[in-house]
C-alpha cells in the first residue's frame, strides 16, 4: 500500500504558516481560498493578508525583504501568481531572500472556478523567471524538502505546489485588514534593526 497522499490546500496553508513562524519569516498571503485557510489555521502576527490585493503577495514580500534585509515568504494561488509577475520579477532581479510558494490548482477557484491549466501540466519555471532555485512538489514530503532547502539556500526560491480544484473551502475570514496591518508592522519592527542615523 502506498503512503503517498496529495497535499490539500488546508494542509499547505498549515504547513507554510507553521514553517514561517518557526523560522521567523514574515509571510504575505494572497487573497482567495488560501487566505481563508491560513486564517482558519490560526494565522499569527507574522502574517500579512492581502485580501484586496490580487497578485500583490510577492511584491509586498519583496518590499518587506528589502526593508528588513531578512528572509521573507509569500504564499498565493496560481491565479494571483499570474496576475503578479511584476513582483516575481522584482524578487528575482534584486536577488531578494524570498521563498515564494504558489498553490497550482489550475484555476481561479474562489471567483467562479474558471479553468486555467491542468494542475499537473505546470512546469518548474523558477529558474526561467530568475529565481536562484525552484521546486515543483505535490506532496507533504515534497513540500517539507523544499522548505528545508529554503532554510539552507540563499537567494529567491519558487515552490510550485500542485493541488486540485474542488476541495471544500474554509469559511470567509472576519479579519480586520487595518488591525492585521498594525499587528504585522509591530511584529516586524521587533525583528528589524533600526536604520543607522
Amino acid at each position: 500500500m502506498s503512503s503517498y497522499v496529495r497535499l490539500s490546500r488546508a494542509d499547505l496553508a498549515r504547513s507554510v504558516l507553521a514553517w514561517a513562524a518557526r523560522t521567523g519569516r514574515p509571510l504575505t498571503v494572497g487573497n482567495g481560498f488560501l487566505a481563508r485557510e491560513v486564517a482558519a489555521a490560526g494565522d499569527g502576527q507574522h502574517v500579512l493578508f492581502l485580501l484586496a490585493g490580487m497578485g500583490l503577495a510577492p511584491a509586498v514580500a519583496a518590499g518587506v525583504a528589502k526593508a528588513s534585509g531578512g528572509p521573507t515568504a509569500a504564499l498565493e494561488g496560481d491565479g494571483n501568481h499570474l496576475m503578479g509577475l511584476a513582483g516575481t520579477a522584482t524578487i528575482a532581479l534584486h536577488g531578494l531572500p524570498v521563498t515564494h510558494i504558489v498553490h497550482w490548482n489550475g484555476g481561479w477557484e474562489s471567483t467562479g472556478g474558471q479553468c486555467l491549466l491542468e494542475p499537473g501540466s505546470v512546469r518548474d519555471a523558477g529558474v526561467a523567471l530568475g529565481y536562484a532555485w525552484s521546486a515543483r512538489v505535490d506532496s507533504e514530503t515534497g513540500l517539507r524538502s523544499a522548505l528545508a532547502l529554503a532554510d539552507t539556500v540563499s537567494g529567491p526560491g519558487l515552490i510550485h505546489v500542485i493541488g486540485a480544484m474542488g476541495e471544500p473551502a474554509a469559511a470567509r475570514t472576519v479579519l480586520s485588514m487595518p488591525e492585521n496591518a498594525r499587528q504585522f508592522r509591530s511584529w516586524l519592527a521587533e525583528r528589524t534593526p533600526a536604520p543607522c542615523t
